[in-house]
């Protein structure tokens, strides 16, 4: 628990009345920050929580004064890509094999940056 009192890292999160639907946590150096994970409970995809999640934390980060928020997300996972450009970020790399496949060939990872 310490790891989230560092004033480093924000975790945000969406609750129904019983159980934690989706998350995210970043870290925060300077003035950039790093999405760390993001995840969503797959009973509750598809009702916006990721996207909520990711505007309250640029929301966040903008009252901090960081000036850009960076993540990688597999070339495999087209929802996830589709929901970042959507929201602003532009690809700025790309890390090949960087992703591993239970019974599958390694995956790359785009790099992608949002400008807050």
């Amino acid at each position: 628990m310490e790891y989230l009192n560092n004033g480093r890292h924000v975790l945000l999160g969406v609750f129904d009345d019983t159980r934690l639907q989706a998350f995210v946590l970043s870290a925060i150096m300077a003035d950039e920050a790093e999405i760390l994970t993001i995840a969503t409970d797959p009973a509750a995809q598809r009702q916006g929580h990721a996207r909520a999640l990711l505007q309250r934390l640029i929301d966040d980060l903008r009252k901090r004064q960081t000036r850009s928020l960076f993540l990688e997300v597999a070339v495999d996972n087209p929802a996830a890509i589709a929901l970042y450009l959507g929201l602003g970020f532009r690809q700025v790399g790309r890390r090949p094999s960087y992703y591993s496949r239970k019974d599958g060939p390694l995956v790359d990872a785009l790099i992608l940056s949002l400008a807050i």
